[in-house]
């Protein structure tokens, strides 16, 4: 798929490879790193990604799921580094989910895999 072709939800692949790329950037020891959830520039990225691509539904679970983690950390409900572990590993299916997609949907056009 080219990079500027919209996929299924809606984001292009390239917009999708950026949000990959910027969630490569959290913290995965974060009781030593800074909590990003208090991090305003963070947080207006994720509302521009979902304003972008408002039906893509990887977006929106990944950045429900960062808001509800956030406010169990908030309420220390839930310590920093767990909410972190928590949210790396939606992340990581949430990347292979996408790449699955992306694969079948070639695959259904007749391209190679």
């Amino acid at each position: 798929m080219p990079l500027n072709q919209e996929s299924k939800g809606g984001a292009s692949v390239k917009h999708i490879l950026l949000l990959i790329a910027s969630l490569l950037l959290l913290p995965i020891t974060a009781e030593s790193a800074d909590n990003y959830c208090l991090d305003a520039k963070t947080n207006s990225t994720w509302a521009k990604m979902l304003s972008e691509s408002p039906h893509d539904d990887l977006v929106a679970e990944l950045f429900a799921l960062r808001i509800g983690l956030c406010e169990l950390v908030k309420r220390k409900t839930i310590s920093l580094d767990r909410a972190t572990a928590i949210f790396e590993e939606a992340r990581g299916r949430a990347v292979v989910q996408r790449k699955a997609d992306e694969l079948r949907q070639k695959h259904l056009r007749g391209g190679n895999t």
